[in-house]
């Protein structure tokens, strides 16, 4: 089996190498004379090509054209929000690949007709649920402006939630640190003597090590939080009363109503005061549904291979073996 993987800002590296230690053969690929070059493979691992665009959406309709299997994989840890009435499936897509059945459960809630397949939790190592010591190493992950322009641009409706949710982390007591990618003034907030500061490359390698060195994380619902829960991390979430919206904010989803409430996660900085839903997250009570749903089984080689495996084989069965054939017609089948 030959896979053509894309890579997503180092997020598709837990699927890189669980598809290395199954045997699968990562074909390398690079840009050459303005075309993308590749040797053949038989399935194209691609992150949301119709929200990206450009190279990648060019690769799926290659691909898709050429018979290949081609499966989208997330681009980040929780659903895609747009694929509900935003951003239409990719007509290129075979398969949307998932970390867990909660996934499954709110794109079935949105409509989203694209097959879906869950191919385990690959973001990171999971970990037990740890108690925080008193006295917690607070961590604040605000919601992160636009990459595309460094940092310096963001949507009014998540500058407000992060300042809402900043102005009570700083009065919180003990030790606390910000991970901040791009300016202040795009985040929503001020600088604090108060808080450290960890400047954001927006890698998760970087994102793993704050988290690891926090007792508790306080995040918007992202990539971000979710890693802090899949590492064991108390975690406390916010912005999740905001209506989905696109990236400028100017549609919204077609049908929140109908998963918001699958997709909550049980603690939020709306729940009450922040040191109070700290203190509740603290317990780790009620997290461990919405984790089985959403963070779900860490996935191995033996799965990653096996799913990949039977998709392959819908998508290009075999052609029937001769012999076979005659052999069951000396037998009579």
């Amino acid at each position: 089996m030959r896979v053509l993987l894309v890579s997503n800002n180092g997020k598709e590296k837990g699927l890189a190498d669980a598809l290395q230690a199954a045997g699968v053969s990562l074909v390398p690929g690079e840009i050459r004379d303005g075309q993308f070059r590749c040797e053949d493979f038989d399935i194209l691992l691609v992150d949301y090509p119709q929200g990206w665009g450009g190279l990648k959406l060019a690769l799926a309709k290659a691909a898709f054209e050429r018979g290949k299997l081609v499966c989208s994989y997330p681009h980040g840890a929780g659903p895609l929000v747009q694929l509900d009435g935003i951003v239409p499936p990719c007509p290129y897509v075979d398969v949307e690949l998932v970390p867990a059945e909660g996934f499954k459960q709110v794109y079935r809630a949105m409509g989203y007709p694209t097959r879906c397949e869950t191919i385990g939790w690959y973001f990171c190592e999971q970990q037990d649920f740890q108690n925080a010591p008193a006295g917690p190493h607070l961590l604040f992950a605000p919601s992160h402006p636009f990459s595309g322009t460094a940092g310096t641009t963001f949507v009014p409706t998540w500058q407000e939630a992060n300042r809402k949710a900043w102005e009570q982390f700083v009065e919180l007591p003990g030790r606390k640190t910000v991970h901040l990618y791009g300016t202040w003034e795009a985040n929503g907030i001020e600088p604090d003597e108060r808080v450290e500061v960890s400047v954001s490359d927006l890698s998760p390698a970087l994102a793993l090590e704050r988290i690891d060195e926090a007792d508790v994380v306080i995040s918007d619902p992202d990539t971000f939080g979710r890693l802090a829960v899949a590492r064991g991390k108390p975690t406390v979430m916010f912005g999740q009363g905001i209506r989905p919206h696109s990236d400028s904010g100017d549609r919204e989803v077609a049908n929140w109503e109908a998963w918001r409430d699958i997709a909550r996660y049980p603690y939020d900085a709306s729940d009450g005061p922040l040191a109070e839903v700290v203190e509740a997250a603290c317990t780790g009570d009620g997290m461990a549904d919405w984790r089985s749903r959403f963070i779900g089984e860490q996935t191995t080689p033996e799965r990653v291979l096996d799913l990949l495996e039977r998709l392959l084989a819908v998508k290009q069965p075999a052609p029937p073996n001769r012999a076979a054939r005659r052999n069951r017609k000396r037998a009579g089948g």
